[in-house]
């Protein structure tokens, strides 16, 4: 019913569903809202839970920068984004 409701309206998916949305500023930068928290955080490696997956991010010299309950923000060489189900 929600995803009829979500088309006929044209609602976005994300605030409809919960979903996170992942943005990527060159190697960089990352941003991710909606999360659920972090389940792992080295410098080479940091997951985080969402309401769907885990996201699995790694690289070099990661960093989490900015955290709140609704996003955060990684820096540093960003190599590899996964989902994982």
């Amino acid at each position: 019913m929600k995803k009829e409701i979500t088309n006929k309206l044209v609602l976005p998916k994300d605030i409809m569903y919960g979903l996170a949305i992942v943005k990527i500023v060159g190697q960089s930068e990352l941003y991710i809202e909606n999360h659920r928290g972090i389940i792992e955080y080295n410098n080479d490696k940091i997951v985080i839970q969402t309401k769907s997956s885990k996201i699995e991010i790694i690289g070099k010299n990661l960093l989490i920068v900015r955290f709140s309950n609704d996003d955060m923000k990684i820096n540093g060489n960003i190599l590899e984004i996964k989902y994982l189900v």
